[in-house]
């Protein structure tokens, strides 16, 4: 199973908690809260095979953040290619 590729030029910015805030400066998608470890994992998502990224991380906490950055407009996969041809029409 390949994963899908996290969209380039996401920015970032820290919380008062120490977590980040992945977001798009074009606001395209929502912004997602991660820790420092789950944007470890976010930034090996180049479209790879999940077996692997299990070396970094679970297969559970890999797919579960795949998710949610799915849900979020923050991959580079085909629901977020048809978000912006429909915003686009």
């Amino acid at each position: 199973m390949d994963l899908p590729r996290l969209r380039p030029k996401l920015a970032l910015a820290r919380t008062p908690n120490n977590l980040l805030v992945m977001h798009d400066p074009m606001r395209i998608g929502t912004p997602v809260v991660v820790s420092p470890r789950e944007l470890e994992i976010a930034q090996c998502l180049t479209g790879q095979p999940l077996s692997l990224l299990t070396t970094i991380a679970s297969e559970e906490a890999i797919l579960s953040l795949g998710r949610r950055l799915e849900e979020a407009g923050l991959l580079d996969d085909a629901v977020f290619h048809e978000s912006t041809v429909v915003g686009a029409a």
